[in-house]
């Protein structure tokens, strides 16, 4: 297999995730708030954005807008430190970027690779509490966890 293929493959998959959770707000509201939630999966470390940039969503309400914007979100239980986003106000969205070995992240196998598991959390205004659930699927030909 030629090279640039295989790794357009590998690429693929690391962007390859899934978005399950809980409704804390209703489900409404989580699937809302989903829609505006990405995430990237790379060789060593998760990306997940919550956006609130009206111009690339032009749907988006000024109030949802303000709700995303006033709140937080984290990886895992720990509501601190390096699990929490922090706010990009150039580009209108929330970022946190860890490794995998951080932040309570689960590790587990599958035939190619590994899995990692992940619980994001959003805390907005108006007792807006979201959980989701987030899986990233790195081969191991990238991986460099161990």
């Amino acid at each position: 297999m030629h090279k640039d293929t295989m790794w357009s493959l590998n690429t693929t998959l690391f962007i390859l995730f899934a978005v399950s959770g809980s409704y804390s707000s209703g489900v409404a509201m989580h699937e809302l708030l989903e829609q505006y939630l990405n995430v990237t999966c790379q060789r060593e470390r998760i990306n997940v954005q919550l956006t609130f940039n009206r111009r690339k969503h032009p749907e988006m309400t000024k109030s949802i807008r303000e709700m995303i914007w006033r709140g937080r979100m984290c990886i895992g239980d720990d509501k601190s430190g390096s699990c929490c986003s922090q706010l990009n106000m150039i580009q209108d969205y929330h970022i946190v970027l860890v490794g995998y070995s951080k932040c309570g992240i689960e590790k587990t196998f599958f035939a190619g690779g590994f899995n990692f598991i992940a619980k994001v959390y959003f805390w907005g205004i108006g007792n807006v509490n979201e959980q989701f659930e987030i899986q990233c699927a790195v081969p191991f030909v990238e991986s460099h966890v161990k």
